[in-house]
């Protein structure tokens, strides 16, 4: 939700399939219908299923039969929503709770940053940045984790990147 109470819709798609013209993605009114809609808070993997487009990874043996190479690569998140109402002197911050493992972050084709860290937090001020007449596009590229998982001291990656007790994780 933004600070209006409207739902903002989120969209994913492997940079890979969505192609190497990035400035149109910056842009709002970029045409999104192919890319899935994304669960956020969550994963690629979940919104594929949440879209009907996985199997149920719970039932029989589902997550083992994924192809996992859809899932271990770079991804974009994107989403466009509205202007907050602002009162004069208002500070407006786009606030991240978490972005799990690596996230260029980018408002309105400006960089703002890279979170990159397990579980890394970030909040920036777009005050500035806002198009206050139109519509604003927030565009996340989350970067993969690779192999060997870089943090062997978080048994969360260790865990998902898969012991004998638990199937892969895409």
């Amino acid at each position: 939700l933004n600070s209006d109470n409207n739902i903002i819709e989120w969209r994913v798609k492997s940079q890979a399939e969505a192609g190497t013209d990035v400035q149109q993605l910056f842009s709002a009114g970029y045409d999104m219908s192919e890319w899935v809609k994304a669960t956020v808070p969550g994963t690629v993997f979940g919104s594929y299923v949440e879209g009907g487009l996985e199997k149920d990874p719970t039932f029989g043996d589902n997550a083992d039969n994924v192809d996992k190479s859809k899932y271990d690569r770079n991804v974009w998140y994107s989403a466009e929503f509205e202007s907050p109402n602002l009162q004069n002197g208002e500070i407006i911050w786009l606030n991240f709770e978490v972005i799990n493992r690596k996230g260029e972050v980018f408002f309105n084709g400006n960089r703002l940053g890279l979170l990159d860290g397990f579980m890394e937090r970030g909040k920036f001020d777009i005050t500035n940045l806002l198009n206050r007449n139109g519509k604003n596009v927030l565009v996340i590229l989350v970067h993969w984790v690779g192999v060997p998982v870089p943090n062997h001291a978080s048994p969360t990656y260790i865990s998902s990147a898969s012991w004998d007790w638990m199937p892969y994780v895409p």
